[in-house]
């Protein structure tokens, strides 16, 4: 028999504060899942600035 879910809990902590903080907390010891090369944190963190840290 499939399971089924009810719900979906997504908790976060920590994260950029504005715009200017998006790639220290990308680079090195900012994020644990932080790209290592710096093309792809150059793309990660257009994509974050666009999706995430927009206005509020």
């Amino acid at each position: 028999m499939p399971k089924r879910y009810d719900g979906l809990l997504l908790v976060a902590f920590g994260g950029p504060e504005g715009l200017d903080d998006v790639e220290p907390f990308l680079g090195p010891g900012g994020h644990p899942a932080a790209p290592s090369r710096p093309h792809r944190l150059a793309e990660v963190a257009d994509r974050y600035r666009r999706s995430v840290v927009g206005p509020r």
